[in-house]
């Protein structure tokens, strides 16, 4: 097996990046004013009256499934999540759109990375078990801490070795899963037309979405004879590949499509609470509402999941650099990533950078071989 020569700095910037972020984060999103404030609503959410939302006539529904402690459970996901999902702020629902779509890309590297021959058993092939945890601590406190776990196992698991190859199967069964396990129930929480009662329960449906993605896949996968492709040659390598890049390209232009249709909304409306700074921008305040608490939290997740996301896309590059699999340096490649991001979106510019990779990666095995 090749061993790989990656730099022994590259684990100190790994280490300083990723904890760095999940610990900004864990302050924020549970020790910061805005979050003390939305601790604030949330306490009354478990006294036995309804549950009004502020400055509206909305009643927060409570049962979803009929199981006492999953709908107390889900009925303060639901109540997170609303005021932007039913628009009682305008700016949380624009900037809650761009985020959970832009967060595609995301799955998307999850699953492809824990699909490699070389991650099975490892921590970054467990994404129900990450999912978990992001969906109730915070992503921003847990998915840099995966992308901490991706670059520590990566010089093994995929540089190192041709373990980076995945059935052509299970990569041919992500696309439906991810379209229909996360595309779906995303676009159900904002379909216009939804009275406020079902909304919120396509609100809870949604937030099980990483799991759905999952038990999706599988069952494709083993309905298409995923047995089969225990035995990855050199052809079928070459199809998954192509297969994966698909993926990253799909992923790309959904994120990149609401980025641009998010940005241009804000650049032409007349409404004071579709800027792109009430979007986008972090704002400091003496006294919170419930709206523009989550709407805080609700950025400080973004800007830090996508940081994560980007200083590993970074990451990439130095790795491929290291090996000589590439001339681009690292100011370039920061300088193109950025670029996309602003222009496309961050979602976008990540799938970006792992479809090249994905490249990188092939040219590598077949160099290998021949």
């Amino acid at each position: 097996m090749d061993q790989p020569n990656l730099p022994v700095a590259r684990s100190v910037v790994c280490y300083a990046t990723f904890v760095g972020l999940a610990v900004l984060a864990t302050y924020y999103m549970r020790l910061s004013p805005p979050s003390n404030a939305a601790g604030g609503f949330f306490a009354l959410i478990t006294e036995p009256k309804p549950f009004v939302f502020p400055e509206t006539d909305i009643v927060l529904r409570r049962t979803y499934t009929g199981l006492g402690p999953v709908d107390m459970f889900l009925s303060f996901l639901v109540a997170a999540f609303l005021p932007g999902a039913a628009g009682i702020d305008r700016a949380f629902q624009l900037q809650q759109i761009h985020f959970l779509f832009s967060f595609l890309p995301v799955i998307t590297v999850w699953s492809v990375e824990a699909a490699r021959k070389g991650s099975g058993w490892k921590m970054i092939s467990f994404t129900s078990f990450w999912a978990i945890f992001y969906q109730t601590v915070g992503g921003a406190i847990i998915i840099p801490l995966w992308y901490l776990c991706f670059t520590l196992t990566t010089s093994t698991t995929v540089y190192g070795n041709d373990s980076h190859s995945i059935p052509p199967t299970t990569a041919r069964g992500l696309l439906p899963a991810l379209l229909v396990g996360y595309v779906v129930p995303t676009t159900l929480m904002y379909l216009p037309f939804l009275d406020i009662d079902t909304q919120q329960f396509m609100v809870a449906l949604w937030q099980p979405s990483p799991f759905f993605v999952n038990i999706l896949w599988i069952s494709y996968t083993r309905l298409a004879g995923a047995a089969d492709d225990s035995q990855v040659g050199q052809g079928s390598r070459g199809n998954g590949e192509k297969t994966v890049k698909t993926l990253y390209v799909s992923s790309a232009v959904i994120s990149a499509v609401v980025h641009v249709g998010v940005i241009g909304i804000c650049l032409t409306s007349n409404d004071p609470q579709q800027s792109l700074w009430d979007v986008f921008m972090l704002e400091n305040r003496e006294s919170w509402s419930m709206s523009q608490a989550l709407l805080f939290i609700f950025q400080i997740d973004f800007w830090i999941i996508f940081a994560a996301s980007i200083a590993c896309a970074c990451i990439v590059v130095w790795d491929l650099h290291s090996l000589g699999l590439t001339t681009l340096g690292m100011v370039q490649a920061f300088a193109v990533i950025a670029f996309v991001s602003v222009v496309l979106g961050p979602g976008a510019a990540l799938s970006g950078v792992w479809y090249w990779r994905e490249g990188m990666l092939g040219k590598k095995a077949k160099k290998k071989s021949t």
